[in-house]
């Protein structure tokens, strides 16, 4: 049986560049892509709302993914398939 998930651990651009989402290496953070860095020059993210703390890898992922079942929620995506219990 197929794992539905690999990890890999590498700082090597070459390598980076041929997986499906990269957290905590790399340099960039761009959500589109999938990926999740925040050790580069500049880097400003934060929650928003009064908060003012940068976001770690972790943190960006959560609110990016908070921002999907937001827009969901709002738009009644998810509701045809889940009950808000389960959010």
């Amino acid at each position: 049986m197929e794992p539905l998930l690999k990890l890999l651990t590498s700082m090597l651009t070459q390598i980076l560049e041929t997986l499906d989402a990269v957290i905590d290496v790399g340099g960039v953070f761009d959500s589109e892509k999938d990926r999740f860095d925040h050790h580069q020059r500049g880097f400003d993210h934060t929650f928003g709302r009064g908060f003012v703390t940068k976001l770690s890898s972790a943190g960006l992922i959560y609110k990016v993914i908070l921002q999907f079942r937001v827009f969901y929620l709002k738009n009644g995506i998810l509701s045809q398939n889940l009950q808000v219990s389960d959010l």
